[in-house]
């Protein structure tokens, strides 16, 4: 529940179908928030988008993600669901891998395949 990356990548996915990085686990949510948005509005119609339950405009897509993942308040470790340890480098990997996704990629439903860092910003201790 509290691992950010992965459910918004999975959240989004469902339309179709780090010690070392410099930003805070905070300011990461809310880029992830914005990344996920963003491909949404930009691949997907408006019908889509309103069938798959999304908010009309993605600044309200934004806004109800980080309400949702608690970007507010991330941190560390509150990133990640219990015993995970937080991976702020596979965090930043995963959002640039997300911005640099085809809408195709993003499409299919398959976030491993074009954002494999996604699965990895929080690992088992």
């Amino acid at each position: 529940m509290r691992n950010f990356m992965i459910s918004m990548v999975v959240a989004a996915a469902g339309l179709g179908a780090c010690g070392g990085g410099s930003a805070t686990p905070k300011e990461q949510c809310q880029d992830a928030a914005k990344a996920i948005c963003g491909r949404i509005y930009e691949c997907y119609t408006a019908a889509e988008v309103m069938a798959a339950g999304f908010p009309a405009s993605e600044t309200e897509c934004v806004a109800k993600q980080e309400s949702s993942q608690m970007c507010a308040t991330a941190t560390a470790t509150s990133a990640c669901e219990m015993n995970q340890k937080f991976h702020a480098d596979k965090a930043d990997a995963c959002i640039g891998e997300l911005d640099a996704a085809s809408c195709t990629e993003f499409k299919s439903g398959m976030p491993s395949a074009y954002a494999p860092s996604c699965d990895a910003v929080c690992t088992a201790n």
